[in-house]
């Protein structure tokens, strides 16, 4: 959605730990785009039961929150590996 690499990491253990214990919030203040970032902190939450259940369940929400964008360009996804610090 965003172009770039949510979590960061020189090696892959710096990666993982990236992932573990930082947190990674979507760009922008706008209501839509705090809506569309409530539903990906459910898909990224460190504790497997704050996740979604199922996909019904994250489409249900995923869905109307992108629909709520739907006047932003999107940008392509990274075609690259993360940039390495």
């Amino acid at each position: 959605i965003t172009g770039r690499w949510p979590f960061r990491g020189a090696t892959p253990g710096e990666m993982l730990t990236s992932i573990i214990m930082e947190p990674y919030h979507l760009p922008g203040s706008t209501p839509e785009s705090r809506t569309l970032d409530a539903v990906l902190q459910r898909c990224l939450a460190k504790d497997p039961r704050d996740r979604f259940p199922n996909a019904p369940e994250l489409r249900r929400e995923v869905v109307p929150a992108l629909r709520g964008l739907s006047h932003l360009p999107l940008a392509a996804p990274p075609t690259q590996e993360p940039p390495r610090e």
